[in-house]
């Protein structure tokens, strides 16, 4: 499912990056909540970016469209790579959890998207490695 969400559009408009002190590169422009229809699979979609480079990916709504993956991102001017988390295991098989009791993840598959959005920045168009395009809008919280 996430391989619909992967795309190939250039940035038509000049956009700011930010680096935090990790070192990871993330578009600001870019953070915030998107929402949209994937006309395909007929999957609403939620994907969720955050300022610290945390997010997560959601499908829902239709037959076979319950996916959820917490994620991280970084972007370039034109390029959203998010890298799916899931869970680390210790030896014995249980979830790991670090010294303050919150669970470790790992990444488990990354994704590479291209990205144009309006001269507005309500509206995020992505194109996947195959063409796939989809179009999601900022969601406002009232």
């Amino acid at each position: 499912m996430k391989k619909l969400v992967l795309f190939v559009f250039t940035l038509s408009i000049l956009t700011f990056s930010c680096s935090d002190s990790d070192g990871v590169s993330i578009n600001q422009d870019l953070v915030g909540a998107w929402t949209g229809y994937l006309m395909e699979s007929g999957c609403d979609v939620d994907l969720i970016l955050n300022d610290d480079a945390t997010g997560f990916l959601e499908f829902y709504g239709g037959v076979d469209c319950y996916d959820y993956d917490d994620l991280t991102w970084s972007a370039s001017s034109s390029s959203l790579t998010l890298n799916f988390l899931t869970e680390s295991l210790d030896e014995n098989g249980n979830y790991a959890v670090d010294e303050d009791g919150n669970y470790v993840y790992e990444v488990y598959d990354s994704e590479v998207l291209n990205y144009e959005l309006n001269s507005a920045g309500n509206v995020l168009t992505l194109t996947d490695e195959d063409g796939t395009t989809i179009t999601l809008n900022a969601f406002v919280y009232d």
